[in-house]
């Protein structure tokens, strides 16, 4: 028969890494939502970052492999809109190994750590998928936005 105390304990810790992993999926779609924002700031005082948003007409997901964070960004003639959920009709995606990971590497990136993308498709933390051309213009995007901020 099992301890009142060793279960109560077993109890907490799982109460405790529940909340952490909620935290860290806040976490992530935090980043997400201050990538948006950083987007359409740029856009608005950069002619240069607003001239790559014309370029292309686009919609990408980022998401967790586990789906627990997933939203879209849709660059439509310049306008990008950021919506919760996975979008249907996605040219590309970008998944994360977990919520932990993706905001740790966007925030690194964030920071100027040009190689933490890098490194974390070499480590399979970030796996592309779709249409090349989709995760290229915003890896593009990132890099705009490290230069500017």
């Amino acid at each position: 028969m099992t301890d009142f105390g060793t279960y109560a304990l077993n109890a907490r810790v799982l109460n405790i890494s529940k909340a952490v992993v909620m935290l860290q999926k806040m976490k992530f779609k935090f980043v997400l939502l201050g990538l948006y924002l950083l987007i359409r700031i740029a856009a608005r005082r950069s002619k240069s970052f607003r001239a790559k948003l014309l370029e292309k007409n686009t919609v990408l997901v980022m998401k967790t492999k586990d789906e627990a964070v997933a939203v879209t960004l849709r660059c439509h003639q310049g306008n990008v809109r950021f919506q919760n959920g996975a979008s249907a009709d996605a040219v590309s995606t970008v998944i994360w190994k977990s919520a932990a990971t993706g905001a740790g590497v966007m925030l690194k990136t964030a920071r100027g750590d040009a190689k933490a993308l890098v490194q974390a498709v070499i480590s399979k933390d970030l796996v592309p998928q779709g249409n090349a051309g989709g995760v290229k213009w915003l890896l593009e995007v990132l890099k705009m936005l490290s230069e500017i901020y």
